[in-house]
């Protein structure tokens, strides 16, 4: 009796929960929709009614394959970020940083996702779902394009120093403050701000934590 009842164990399978499996149509449809939606409304129209309407999916599909807007907009984002992923040896620290914020710069000006991104860091500001979402699973990736390029320039024996955490925090603290300020067309200042960071990380002087920054710039000053 226990072997018959382990056969039929093995011929029954469990079926998948309904929606719980990805339609490549349905999924095209919504992900179409979206964007446009992006495109149309900016990030402030842009919700998951919004979506189900523009599509004809039902809403419970959409939350159950994304739980929050911001989740599908993380979605949209990397796909249409995707070509900026690859991080090109251009033999120099300093060409390769330009080259990355420049296009990082032309994307958040230029695409509807790009444009939408400032709309979802001031929501997550209010909303602490949303921002563990941009800090724990959104900003890792985009932070290590720019390690990787630190990294291969240490194998070139360009940095002195060793603060690739803090070199980062100064590399997207400048991007993001640009972008929430709409200032995204300041070559110039990308060239002089890489210029300060690489002389830093070149010179065999460590970069200042962050708290180091903001709590003795007079000391900092006198050391420059």
């Amino acid at each position: 009796m226990e072997q018959i009842v382990k056969r039929m164990q093995k011929r029954i399978k469990p079926r998948p929960l309904a929606g719980s499996v990805r339609n490549r149509a349905t999924h095209a449809a919504i992900i179409e929709a979206a964007i446009a939606i992006l495109n149309e409304r900016g990030y402030g129209g842009f919700t998951i009614d919004a979506v189900a309407r523009r599509c004809g999916a039902g809403k419970p599909t959409i939350y159950r394959w994304w739980k929050s807007k911001s989740e599908l907009f993380m979605e949209l984002y990397n796909r249409e970020s995707a070509a900026m992923m690859p991080v090109e040896d251009l033999g120099s620290i300093r060409a390769e940083l330009i080259a990355q914020i420049k296009s990082i710069f032309d994307f958040w000006r230029t695409t509807a996702c790009g444009r939408a991104f400032r709309g979802m860091i001031a929501e997550s500001q209010a909303d602490a779902r949303s921002l563990a979402q941009l800090r724990d699973q959104f900003l890792p990736p985009r932070r290590n394009l720019a390690r990787t390029i630190l990294e291969r320039a240490q194998r070139r024996g360009e940095l002195a120093g060793d603060k690739i955490g803090t070199a980062l925090d100064l590399l997207y603290g400048f991007s993001i403050y640009h972008l929430i300020t709409d200032q995204l067309q300041d070559g110039a200042a990308i060239e002089a701000m890489v210029d300060l960071l690489v002389q830093g990380l070149a010179g065999g002087r460590d970069l200042p934590t962050a708290d180091q920054i903001i709590d003795h710039p007079q000391r900092l000053a006198r050391r420059s």
